[in-house]
């Protein structure tokens, strides 16, 4: 397996950023000490090799200059020898190979990142501090860091995650070089409360211990499904039931951000990495490899009972939208669920947001147009028609079905031959845009944390969230905003209250009505 198409995603194009042509490939040192002892600090050290390793090209080299201890924490690689430094070796060479190399301290390193503070030097190399606390996270430079803080035993994961994504996000800046943007200095988060705070003022929020989940359905098992799966996983939160819905393979441009997923995984359902780390960890749920029109018409025979009786009367309540095309938003919010919740990325900025169309937010399709895959095929095939023989070979080299499309676009094949089929898929997937893992954790983060405040305790279904928060690594800020009604969505025409109670009633009369007697 070579790093070409590792790293393809995270090689284009992207704004405020320099062209991936100039690119510095990084050697990164990790620093920790006695923080590497608490399950927060494990969790954040094994949340940023696993983003590191994956960053082909941006990252040459990972060494590791941490204290010999045993690993305390969830961690996705299948199989590991125990203590924190052979796991974290263990969990980059089954991501990537030898893709990036991952070592004791050698050589004085481009970057160092300290987790939990630190006076160590290494020559001139440039450094950055993080530390992390059940639902808070700190990410800056060494003037600006908190200085001493007491240990915690929180086993949370979220605020390690986010102190992991920022850190990444600020190795890959480096790599590429800002044309726009700023570094971070001296960033403070708290997820529980979803607002900037310094180190001294954060607050610990609710235990995740011995949480509690609703039962819901995530739809979409590519980078963000995988990271909000690793989180649930991380916490440890047993007592749920997550329904996973994706009928999709990976590749092997999908390593560069699917954090569930290693080489072995290559050409195999993202589903299938979900269902290996769940009962590696013991977590309750079922995975469905198909699509959710396929899920909606299939009889399941392993699901939950008391899932089976809600779907039958067409009732999906909490359903998390992981999908990254307009055309399966609209799918998702076809199901009229009582609330969703998205996730999702645009370049260097995550985002997640809560649908809950009993207050009046918009629904998830609005300004999500279903897709007009015409047109895309059409550009991609003008790009292609007006290219030599040779750099046609070029382009099409890393497609396992460049002889079958050559022969279409060169040997004039007709539209309902082999290789015009395979040119399609082909199509789709060169117009996908850049991304990067630290995005796709970020927007996982902001997802689980949105999903744990919201459903952790039923009683606190009123706990007021913002609409969005939104990541966003260029200027390395974290914003909360509105979201819009689309007067124009074809699902809730600009009034989702409405739209939601009709569709809620018209479901429940179709249910009623097919109904047996005896069970009206």
């Amino acid at each position: 397996m070579g790093t070409e198409a590792i790293g393809d995603r995270h090689r284009r194009s992207v704004s405020g950023l320099h062209d991936s042509t100039g690119a510095r490939s990084l050697s990164v040192r990790i620093v920790g000490r006695g923080f590497l002892m608490t399950p927060s600090g494990q969790h954040l050290i094994c949340c940023l090799v696993n983003l590191l390793c994956r960053m082909v090209d941006t990252v040459d080299r990972i060494e590791l200059d941490i204290p010999d201890v045993q690993l305390t924490v969830p961690i996705p690689v299948p199989q590991h020898p125990g203590d924190l430094h052979g796991s974290l070796i263990a969990l980059s060479e089954w991501a990537v190979g030898d893709a990036v190399s991952i070592t004791e301290a050698e050589t004085a390193p481009d970057l160092v990142i300290s987790l939990g503070g630190g006076d160590e030097a290494y020559g001139e190399a440039e450094h950055i501090y993080a530390v992390s606390d059940g639902w808070y996270a700190w990410v800056g430079t060494k003037g600006n860091y908190p200085g001493a803080f007491a240990l915690s035993v929180d086993r949370n994961p979220l605020g390690a995650f986010l102190a992991a994504s920022l850190v990444a996000g600020e190795v890959f800046k480096r790599s590429r070089g800002l044309i726009r943007g700023k570094w971070i200095t001296d960033l403070g988060y708290c997820l529980w409360e979803n607002k900037p705070l310094p180190y001294s003022a954060r607050l610990q929020g609710p235990t995740l211990d011995n949480a509690s989940l609703p039962p819901f359905y995530i739809i979409g098992a590519g980078a963000v499904g995988q990271g909000l799966h690793y989180l649930l996983g991380a916490a440890l939160i047993r007592d749920s039931y997550v329904v996973t819905i994706d009928d999709d393979r990976h590749d092997e441009t999908n390593l560069n951000r699917c954090f569930l997923a290693g080489r072995s995984d290559i050409d195999h359902p993202k589903v299938e990495a979900i269902t290996r780390f769940r009962k590696a960890y013991d977590l309750d749920g079922l995975e469905f490899d198909g699509s959710l029109a396929d899920y909606i018409t299939s009889n399941i025979p392993d699901l939950r009972s008391d899932l089976k009786r809600l779907e039958a009367d067409d009732r999906m309540d909490y359903v998390v939208s992981c999908v990254d095309k307009g055309t399966s938003r609209q799918d998702v919010q076809g199901l009229w669920p009582r609330l969703i919740f998205g996730g999702s990325t645009l370049g260097l900025t995550a985002m997640a947001s809560i649908y809950d169309l009993g207050e009046g937010t918009p629904c998830l399709g609005c300004h999500n147009p279903p897709e007009k895959d015409g047109d895309t095929l059409r550009k991609v095939e003008q790009l292609v028609r007006a290219m030599q023989p040779d750099e046609l070979r070029r382009y099409l080299a890393h497609s396992k079905d460049a002889t079958e499309i050559e022969n279409y676009i060169l040997a004039g094949e007709k539209c309902g031959s082999l290789g015009a089929a395979q040119f399609r898929a082909f199509a789709t997937e060169v117009s996908k845009e850049f991304s990067v893992s630290f995005v796709s954790m970020a927007a996982a983060v902001l997802l689980a944390s949105r999903l744990l405040s919201r459903l952790i305790d039923r009683s606190q279904e009123s706990l007021p969230l913002p609409p969005m928060t939104s990541v966003a690594f260029l200027n390395g800020t974290l914003e909360n905003q509105k979201l819009s009604i689309d007067p124009q969505c074809s699902k809730c025409h600009g009034d989702p209250i409405s739209a939601f109670r009709k569709n809620v009633a018209a479901l429940r009369d179709v249910v009623e009505s097919t109904a047996p007697n005896n069970l009206r």
